[in-house]
């Protein structure tokens, strides 16, 4: 049996913009999963993530955000 170690990553934590970008992305997400039942809040998951693209440039969830739009 081989000795296998675990990875240890270094992980730096999110800034507050990082985080903001985070919280809004979820919110696009879950209204657009809504979306799928009814219509209008898929509506209006996009337009959320188009309005806080710009709010999401320069952090790790920018691309998120490319996806949505």
């Amino acid at each position: 049996m081989t000795d296998i170690q675990p990875h240890e990553e270094i992980s730096k934590p999110l800034s507050a913009k990082d985080d903001a970008a985070k919280t809004n992305a979820l919110i696009a997400y879950c209204l657009m999963a809504v979306g799928f039942f009814t219509g209008l809040f898929w509506l209006v998951g996009a337009v959320w993530a188009m309005a806080k693209k710009s709010d999401a440039a320069g952090t790790i969830y920018e691309d998120h955000y490319a996806n949505i739009s």
